[in-house]
């Protein structure tokens, strides 16, 4: 069945964000009497690849030729899509016109309807318990950031990929992950858990870093909490970088837990009256605590 209207579209379960350009290409396929669409855009773009007419449909044309490189540019511009800007607000940060943002969103990821809903989800990262994001998905990891972060998620995660990559370079999610890159760890960390698999082989991961931070938030020490809390996320990266490198994952080693260590540390600081307080019992401690959390 090929899909002619909008109102069709919306009741369809199965539909693609790019059926409108499935349908046109349907069209323009066709042998004998031409199919018409009541579908503005979808019968201008079977026109033009019917007819070849790149200065006829030119925004049409613009549109396809950053779809089909399915490169940096088509990651951001989807990635923007997806966190909700408007057409004037990607042209802006993508430097094109509102006209060809809005094409492309019809044409290509046709998704705005339907935001926030498990549809577009699983059309753009997709679900499952063994879902992860692959070395060269990095428009999937723009696109994840995107719905789960929103706009500022998206102008942060750009900004870091783009300072960061260099001459030569592959548009590659391992460019927020290899050794010497200038990247918080925090966003380094919530990248890696995306790209680590889930399955037997990483199960054992998983349970580690789902006990070191149960036990991170236990500790009252501010100072003692961000630095165990630094040393889980450079072990989360490290094992990211074995992922994305298809390198065998191994399994945790055991170590002191981190209560042990936070024990120990704590009684050598007793001597200090001022360093012997928990920051619930020193405002100033607790407000030093939140200002090195958020930058990190």
């Amino acid at each position: 069945m090929i899909i002619m209207t909008e109102e069709v579209a919306q009741i369809d379960p199965g539909i693609k964000p790019c059926w409108r350009w499935e349908t046109a290409k349907q069209l323009a396929d066709q042998t004998g009497p031409v199919t018409k669409s009541e579908d503005e855009l979808i019968q201008s773009a079977a026109t033009y690849l019917r007819t070849g007419d790149k200065q006829g449909f030119s925004t049409i044309h613009s549109a396809r030729e950053i779809y089909d490189a399915d490169g940096l540019e088509r990651a951001e511009l989807e990635a923007r899509i997806l966190a909700g800007q408007s057409n004037m607000e990607i042209g802006e940060q993508c430097r094109h016109s509102p006209q060809l943002i809005g094409i492309y969103h019809d044409l290509f990821l046709w998704v705005r309807p339907n935001l926030n809903t498990d549809w577009v989800t699983s059309n753009t990262i997709g679900i499952g318990p063994i879902r992860c994001i692959r070395h060269d998905e990095l428009r999937k990891l723009w696109a994840w950031f995107a719905i789960t972060g929103g706009p500022v998620a998206v102008d942060h995660v750009v900004a870091e990929f783009h300072r960061n990559f260099k001459p030569g370079d592959k548009p590659v999610v391992s460019v927020y992950l290899r050794k010497g890159a200038d990247i918080q760890l925090n966003l380094q960390a919530a990248i890696a858990q995306q790209v680590i698999p889930v399955n037997k082989d990483s199960s054992a991961w998983f349970r580690e870093f789902h006990l070191r931070q149960r036990e991170i938030s236990s500790i009252q020490d501010c100072d003692l909490a961000l630095k165990a809390k630094e040393q889980l996320q450079m072990r989360m990266i490290n094992v990211g970088r074995r992922a994305l490198a298809n390198k065998p994952l191994g399994r945790p080693k055991p170590q002191t837990s981190l209560q042990h260590f936070t024990n120990g540390v704590s009684k050598r600081k007793r001597a200090s009256p001022q360093s012997s307080q928990s920051p619930r019992s020193n405002p100033g401690k607790a407000e030093k605590c939140r200002a090195k959390e958020v930058t990190g």
